[in-house]
C-alpha cells in the first residue's frame, strides 16, 4: 500500500494532468468573481 501510494503521489507531482490537458484543471477549478466593489463577491 505504501509503495502505491508513494507511486500515486508521484505520479501526480512530476507528470501533472493539467499540463497535459488544460481541460482537466477547467473542469475541476473555480474562481471568485467581483464586477462592482459595492456588491457582494460571488464564486462560480
Amino acid at each position: 500500500d505504501f509503495y502505491n501510494l508513494v507511486d500515486v503521489y508521484l505520479d501526480a507531482v512530476f507528470f501533472p494532468k493539467c499540463v497535459e490537458d488544460f481541460q482537466t484543471f477547467q473542469q475541476e477549478g473555480w474562481h471568485y468573481e467581483l464586477n462592482d466593489p459595492a456588491e457582494e463577491i460571488s464564486f462560480k
